[in-house]
């Protein structure tokens, strides 16, 4: 085959590449730099799913919930963040940030996010817009109440699309780490039974509808035909972080 291209197109214009084999990138691997919705997670905790990137005071973070980067309430300023997570690559602690904070989860009154930031580490960066598989980029939350059908790209699940069945509902209970945790003005995603739009794992996942504006950030399900997330919006409050 090289033999025929050199011929046809003549030896100076021909150059030769030994790459090994070329893989398809896949949210479970080892992702550098780091992708909108691969599989990362505290150290002390299995599984979870990177979101997007935002900024704060002019420095860059990623995304996440507070039980999959603040180990439910426990993590520590500077705590290790792998990518990928440590079920995904358990013979090598693959550091990719640290902890910075979280929105603490309250037992005794209700909460409005899940959510926390970590710092990438030295010499890692994102890619902050490409979701794969998808053919818009990621984007800033669109104006108005979240309709219609909405995305997820999500470590344990992949590329899912569900469709908002509510919005502002009130009380929903999410065991979080044993505890129960009750969450005001959540966004319910549903899908069918044989394709759920979340898994464990996919949690820290970004929910974005069609044109690839920010809807929310998941943090729970039933495995089945219930997803919820928080309004990407309060996320983003409760932080003090905006869209990178």
């Amino acid at each position: 085959m090289i033999a025929a291209i050199i011929e046809r197109h003549g030896a100076s214009n021909v150059d030769v590449r030994v790459t090994g084999i070329i893989q398809a990138l896949a949210v479970k691997d080892v992702n550098r730099p780091l992708i909108i919705g691969c599989s990362c997670a505290h150290t002390d905790v299995n599984i979870g799913t990177l979101g997007c990137c935002v900024q704060k005071n002019g420095k860059t973070y990623l995304l996440s919930n507070n039980h999959v980067f603040g180990n439910s309430n426990i993590a520590q300023p500077g705590d290790a963040i792998l990518q990928p997570s440590s079920t995904d690559h358990p013979l090598s602690d693959l550091v990719a940030a640290t902890f910075v904070e979280f929105v603490k989860l309250d037992i005794a009154k209700a909460n409005r996010v899940d959510a926390a930031i970590a710092e990438m580490a030295e010499g890692i960066n994102c890619d902050t817009r490409t979701i794969l598989g998808f053919p818009k980029p990621l984007a800033d939350a669109a104006a108005g109440l979240p309709i219609g059908t909405v995305h997820k790209l999500g470590r344990s699940t992949d590329l899912t699309s569900g469709t908002i069945s509510a919005s502002g509902l009130i009380p929903v209970t999410v065991n979080i780490g044993g505890a129960d945790y009750d969450f005001v003005d959540q966004i319910e995603i549903t899908s069918p039974a044989a394709h759920p739009f979340s898994m464990k794992g996919d949690s820290g996942s970004v929910v974005f509808n069609d044109d690839g504006a920010l809807v929310g950030l998941l943090f729970s399900g039933n495995e089945k035909t219930t997803t919820y997330a928080n309004p990407i919006a309060d996320v983003f409050a409760a932080l003090g972080v905006t869209f990178k």
